[in-house]
């Protein structure tokens, strides 16, 4: 599992400023996140990100899924793939979901896998636009190839339950087994560390 990292230090013309916005978002968040706006407008992409996550996790400060969503998109506009899919997700929160199609397909087309896990999803149900299982199991069978668990759990349901021929039953029982115990000896792994093949954060 690895943390998708989002720019670089050494870019930071003001990373002594940032550190410090970024270590009072718990003892003063509103102050924090006054500063990480100031330096995100100046351009810091560090402080973008962070400002982001707040506004998206609410963690420290009222979700304001709007906010995060413009800033996740700015720095898309760095050429950050996994910011723009982070755009797509605040869209899917506020319920605007011909905008995630946007932002999911575009980021999925170029090879990201959580977007193309997400692009599956949104085709199964037929969020922001038309239906398609058929496409939906290309998606998840795309991304299950390269070890993403939810994906897989999805693409071995599909089967499972019969959705493109009895003949595929079984092996979807078996599929379903196999990334079930994937999942747990992930968790296993990780030292009791929780392990979600949600998360948008992980490539997995």
């Amino acid at each position: 599992m690895t943390e998708i990292q989002v720019g670089s230090w050494r870019e930071e013309a003001n990373a002594a400023s940032v550190q410090l916005a970024i270590s009072k978002l718990k003892t003063n968040p509103e102050l924090a996140i006054d500063q990480l706006t100031s330096l995100a407008e100046s351009g810091s992409v560090k402080s973008m990100l962070y400002l982001a996550d707040a506004l998206a996790r609410g963690s420290v400060v009222k979700i304001d899924f709007r906010r995060a969503r413009f800033w996740y998109k700015k720095i898309g506009e760095r050429g950050i793939i996994f910011s723009d899919h982070m755009a797509g997700s605040m869209s899917v929160k506020l319920q605007e979901l011909e905008q995630a199609r946007v932002d999911f397909w575009r980021c999925a087309s170029a090879g990201f896998l959580p977007s193309i896990y997400r692009k599956g999803y949104m085709l199964s149900v037929g969020y922001g636009g038309n239906k398609d299982l058929a496409e939906a199991r290309d998606f998840w069978k795309t991304a299950a190839n390269r070890g993403h668990y939810g994906a897989g759990l999805y693409y071995a349901q599909l089967l499972r339950k019969g959705k493109f021929g009895i003949e595929n039953v079984i092996p979807g029982i078996y599929l379903s087994f196999r990334w079930r115990i994937r999942f747990f000896v992930a968790i296993i792994a990780s030292r009791g560390r929780l392990v979600s093949h949600w998360d948008d954060r992980y490539i997995l």
